[in-house]
């Protein structure tokens, strides 16, 4: 008899494709022991992610030997644990909210149509959820290049929050801006170009009062932050340019 797969569901989330998001619909989101065992064994055992930001340095060996044993128990526990920490982080995240969420386009197959959630974990870290009408499942979460290499206590989500403005955002006279009519502007050869919204444009720093929309440089600060002081945004094209050397050097 074959033993059933591991799994966990995160209910009641904040759903980010709610236009209301995070006061709208709710969601939940399921995690697969086969995307648990991807990311542990390609990212948190790679010792340049920090995973101890997310983690308690304690909880990560067994993580990181679930799979080298036939003890179901201790794997069952540990992926628990990982579960839960993955899931408060997810939630701190959408109740922010602070998600990149693209929807690819309707084709002519009637497929239903599908989005791709990138979660700014306060701790730095990216976590890619994939959905669509039926459910919504985890596909990864790792620490990219260019957050690892920040040391402890920089607010590594800024910096990725940069790396994704670069990538999904605009630069126009105005300065940085949504994409036009939201689509990407420039999508990688040979995939579909995909619809993008900042979820929500405030919480990433774009001033909505404004004309244009523009980034002003400063996002909301995670709850527990506000009493850090935040510092004066420099011009934007120069902000643009010093982001763009830092990002092709990744």
């Amino acid at each position: 008899m074959t033993t059933p797969s591991w799994s966990s569901h995160w209910a009641d989330l904040p759903d980010p494709r709610d236009e209301r998001a995070p006061h709208g619909g709710r969601c939940t989101v399921a995690l697969f022991e086969a995307v648990c065992r991807h990311i542990v064994e390609k990212h948190v055992a790679a010792p340049k992610e920090p995973w101890d930001e997310l983690l308690p340095k304690e909880a990560l060996p067994p993580l990181r030997r679930c799979w080298q044993g036939d003890n179901a128990d201790e794997r069952s526990a540990a992926l628990q644990r990982f579960s839960q920490a993955l899931e408060g982080a997810a939630r701190e995240c959408l109740e922010h909210p602070l998600v990149l969420l693209c929807e690819m386009p309707k084709g002519d197959n009637d497929r239903p149509r599908c989005h791709t959630w990138k979660l700014v974990l306060r701790c730095g870290a990216l976590m890619v959820i994939a959905s669509n009408p039926r459910r919504s499942i985890v596909k990864t979460c790792y620490f990219p290049g260019e957050v690892c290499r920040l040391p402890k206590g920089n607010r590594r989500w800024l910096k990725l929050l940069h790396s994704l403005l670069l990538r999904y955002a605009h630069l126009t006279q105005r300065g940085i801006v949504p994409q036009a009519a939201g689509w990407e502007a420039e999508p990688q050869p040979g995939k579909p170009r995909k619809q993008i919204r900042f979820v929500t444009l405030e919480t990433w720093g774009f001033r909505t009062d404004m004309e244009g929309t523009p980034w002003r440089g400063r996002p909301v600060a995670w709850p527990a932050e506000h009493d850090v002081p935040t510092p004066a945004p420099r011009r934007l094209l120069q902000r643009r340019l010093v982001e763009d050397e830092v990002y092709e050097q990744s």
